[in-house]
This record gives structure tokens, C-alpha cells and sequence, in this order.
């Protein structure tokens, strides 16, 4: 009786030192995940290493473009940049740093913004990781995603949420971009206005992220369900500046987006920062935002100062960008106090 007390004993404290081991291990390797770098694999074929070399070394194994990696730490040895990279969750290896990439928060020359919806991801993106890579690669500062909005269908009003908003912000959040959401708007009363203030605030209320950093927008472009007249837009006009007013009261402060030609000739004057879309397709990126402040919409001093983003594609950049996505550069302040 006495040995079976014993083994049992000695198989228990096995057990136990077993256990203690898998905890112990889960939780450095959960720490080191939390304190790392979130970096992804930005060449079709990075080989993961078992040592910092590339010579009569084991090869653990061949990551793919937009796998995760977890940078641990960053050297350089005998001339080569290398990060030390966690995979799969739990396997630590080396690679070259000119495979991985990662969203740097440094100040970038150029403050560009990717605006995407549900059409955007099913056109381009196959999955977050993948969206995610595109963001570093072609050095964006920021996202917006469009959340939802309201539009009229057979007369009747109906407020919708965009499918697919969740995709993009599981890529932002990863590599930790400053990201906000657009909403669209089209009431015509008081009452709407009020409903889809409510609409965005509880949105937010239940969907913001640690790094949903950026000012909420209002969408008022022209809506493709139907054809604008300057009567329709006169009636519209007191409902875009009385939901401007009802943001504005629960401090949320919008930008609101639009295409130039239709704010210099209907809503110049908004108390709001605005957003320009404006596309003179001649397949560059403009050199700043105030490339914009030079065309005609220059001579609405107004507008002109109140304009803090410049959508200049809606197609990419030939050779520069080649996703067919809205790009924007903002004034290089509207990152500075996130």
C-alpha cells in the first residue's frame, strides 16, 4: 500500500511538474506575442531560419506573403538586418528584415489615406492579412472604413451596415494603422437626421477599436440610386448641417467627404473640415495636399482652408499602387494628436 502511495505520488507530481512546464511556457509565449512587433511577410517567400544566417543552416520553414509574424527583437549580424519573428503562434525562427514589414508610426513624407467598403475587399482582397500587407507595403498613414449609412429605396428610408467592416478593421488592428469609420447620409428631415446620429453613435459606442483613432466622417456624395437636382440638394443642405450640429454635440467632431465640384457649388460654407474628392488621373501622387488648394476651388477661400483631404484616385497609382482602391493625402497635422 505504501509503494502504490508512493508511485501515485511521484506520477502525480509528474503530472503536476508537466502542467506547471505548459503554463509556464504559454504564458512567456503569450507575452512575448504582447510585446512584440506585428509584421507580416512581404515577399512571395521568406525562409524561416533556426539561427540569424543563411548558410549550412536548418531551414524551419518557407513563409508565404501576408503570413503573421511576431517581431521579438531587431539586429544586425555581419552586415544583415535580421528580426527575430515568432510564427504559428508558438515558433520561434529568424528572418531577413527586407522580407517582413510592419506599420511604423514614424512621420511619413506623405500622409495617405485608404478609404474601403464590401466592394472594395471582394474586388482586391482575399483575406485581412492581405489588406493588411497592402497598407505596409505601399506605406499608408490610415484607413478609412465605411460602417454603414442611410439611403432611400422606393421612398422609404433605411439605414444599412456596410458587410464587410469588420475584415478591415481586423487588419488594421493587427498592425495597429490609426483607422475611422464613414458613414453615408442622404435625410431629407429632421427626424432622419436624428435617427442616423443615434445610428453612428451606438456604432461607435459598440465597435470602436483601440485604434479607431481617426475623426468620424459623413459621406454626402451623390447617391448612385438616383439623380441629384439642385432642388434635391437645397433640401437636403439644412439636414447635412443639423446632423453636423447633432455629432458636434456628443463631441464627435466629423470631417465630412464629398466630391469638390458639388461642395464648392452647394455646400461651401459648412462649419466642418472637408474631405475633396477630386481625380485628375494624370497617375501621380500629388506632392501635398496643397496641389488641390491650387485649382479653382482656391478662389472659395473658405473651402480652401477648411480642406484637410484630397481623394485624388479612385483607381490606384499606375506603377506606384496597383489596387484599384480610393487613395487620399491629408494635410500632414491630421495624424498629429492621435
Amino acid at each position: 500500500m505504501k509503494k502504490l502511495l508512493i508511485t501515485l505520488g511521484v506520477i502525480l507530481s509528474i503530472f503536476l511538474l508537466i502542467f506547471g512546464i505548459i503554463k509556464y511556457n504559454d504564458y512567456k509565449n503569450n507575452k512575448e506575442i504582447a510585446n512584440s512587433i506585428h509584421g507580416l511577410v512581404i515577399t512571395d517567400y521568406a525562409p524561416l531560419y533556426s539561427v540569424p544566417k543563411t548558410d549550412n543552416v536548418i531551414q524551419i520553414k518557407t513563409l508565404n506573403k501576408a503570413d503573421k509574424v511576431y517581431i521579438l527583437d531587431q539586429f544586425n549580424k555581419d552586415g544583415v538586418d535580421w528580426y527575430k519573428v515568432k510564427v504559428d503562434g508558438n515558433k520561434n525562427g529568424y528572418v531577413r528584415a527586407d522580407t517582413v514589414g510592419y506599420y511604423k508610426k514614424e512621420k511619413s513624407d506623405k500622409v495617405l489615406i485608404a478609404d474601403v467598403s464590401q466592394f472594395s475587399e471582394f474586388k482586391i482582397f482575399k483575406t485581412p492579412e492581405t489588406f493588411a500587407t497592402f497598407l505596409v507595403e505601399d506605406n499608408i498613414s490610415g484607413v478609412y472604413i465605411r460602417a454603414g449609412g442611410n439611403h432611400y429605396v422606393d421612398g422609404q428610408f433605411e439605414i444599412y451596415e456596410d458587410d464587410e467592416w469588420q475584415f478591415f478593421v481586423e487588419g488594421c488592428e493587427y498592425i495597429g494603422i490609426p483607422y475611422g469609420f464613414y458613414f453615408a447620409d442622404y435625410s431629407r428631415d429632421i427626424n432622419k437626421a436624428v435617427e442616423m446620429k443615434d445610428y453612428i453613435k451606438t456604432f461607435l459606442n459598440n465597435h470602436k477599436g483601440p485604434n479607431c483613432k481617426l475623426p468620424v466622417c459623413v459621406d454626402v456624395e451623390t447617391s448612385e440610386m438616383e439623380e441629384w437636382s439642385n432642388e434635391l440638394w437645397a433640401l437636403r443642405i439644412p439636414y447635412i448641417k443639423e446632423l453636423n450640429n447633432l455629432l458636434r454635440n456628443e463631441d464627435l467632431k466629423p470631417i465630412y467627404y464629398i466630391n469638390a465640384s458639388l461642395a464648392y457649388q452647394h455646400i461651401d460654407s459648412l462649419d466642418v473640415d472637408y474631405w475633396l474628392a477630386f481625380w485628375p488621373e494624370n497617375g501621380r501622387i500629388p506632392d501635398s495636399l496643397d496641389q488641390l488648394k491650387l485649382t479653382k476651388y482656391s478662389k472659395n477661400e473658405f473651402l480652401r482652408q477648411r480642406t484637410v483631404g484630397w481623394q485624388f484616385t479612385y483607381n490606384g497609382v499606375p506603377n506606384l499602387i496597383d489596387y484599384k482602391i480610393d487613395i487620399s493625402i491629408f494635410d500632414e497635422s491630421f495624424l498629429e494628436n492621435l
